[in-house]
């Protein structure tokens, strides 16, 4: 990932709308995302798939749509790999391209090369955005899938792992098979 550090939001909307691929911004710095390699497409065109499926009331769309992430006062804006909307979008327009500011579900696919990014400083930043009922994290390498997701006590993470798994989030009445979600998608053992 190429990061150009301490620059402003307005430098950063200037950086992201210009370029050719996905610019996230996270607390002054620009963070330019890496290429993304078939087998990560691939699953992550199942996510949004199996999502769909699964929430007909929602709507879940790949990578495209920038994320507004507060956390501790500083903004911080994502292109996560997965987006769901379950209410009436709301935008900031004022930003270019817009940016989402009530997701209910956000996705991540980890690579190689963003997987801490993932799981420290976006797992921190998603978890502050009040819409978000659920943060769904999937390991390309294994049938393993990690969700955070709110109950009434706070946040719960629950990691399930094997083919027969069925990774949930009761709040959106959401149970995800991990057969139907790595099926044809793994290497062969």
């Amino acid at each position: 990932m190429d990061i150009d550090t301490g620059i402003s939001v307005d430098t950063y909307f200037e950086i992201d709308a210009a370029s050719e691929t996905p610019v996230e911004y996270w607390g002054g710095e620009a963070v330019v995302l890496p290429g993304e390699t078939f087998p990560h497409l691939k699953l992550k065109k199942r996510v949004v798939r199996l999502l769909d499926d699964a929430l007909p009331l929602c709507e879940t769309y790949p990578s495209g749509l920038r994320v507004e992430a507060p956390d501790l006062g500083r903004a911080n804006y994502a292109y996560p790999d997965v987006v769901t909307l379950c209410e009436e979008s709301q935008f900031d327009e004022s930003t270019r391209p817009h940016t989402l500011l009530n997701p209910s579900l956000l996705g991540e696919v980890l690579s190689s090369s963003t997987s801490a990014y993932d799981l420290d400083q976006k797992l921190t930043a998603y978890l502050q955005i009040p819409s978000l009922m659920a943060y769904v994290i999937v390991d390309p390498q294994t049938p393993r899938v990690r969700i955070y997701h709110r109950t009434g006590d706070g946040v719960r993470m629950e990691e399930v792992q094997g083919l027969d798994a069925v990774a949930s989030v009761p709040s959106l009445n959401l149970a995800l098979s991990l057969r139907a979600l790595y099926e044809d998608i793994l290497p062969a053992s």
